[in-house]
């Protein structure tokens, strides 16, 4: 999901403080990297919100890297398909 913002209107740090507000009850909010703010329902289902100059993406993914990183390795080692199918139909309409 993209949100158009005014340019270079958005402060990350006060966004994460605005999210960590809004959401502290259900979500845990974290920054992962710099520019990254990872919004984590559980340690596999979480969104990554992106601030650029003139706009927001939100995006379903994994909120920490180590859960990242073995769901790669999934990749290498058991071929595309299976890890594709498991993505699919457990976590990917979780993430929306």
């Amino acid at each position: 999901m993209k949100l158009n913002i005014q340019e270079n209107s958005i402060d990350l740090e006060e966004l994460k403080k605005t999210l960590t507000n809004h959401f502290s009850d259900k979500y845990t909010v974290k920054m992962k990297g710099k520019y990254v703010i990872a919004v984590a329902k559980t340690k596999i289902i979480g969104a990554n919100v992106v601030p650029l100059k003139n706009k927001i993406i939100i995006t379903g993914g994994f909120p920490s890297l180590s859960v990242h990183i073995i769901f790669t390795l999934l990749f290498i080692v058991l071929g595309v398909l299976i890890p594709l199918i498991f993505y699919w139909f457990l976590l990917h309409n979780k993430m929306k």
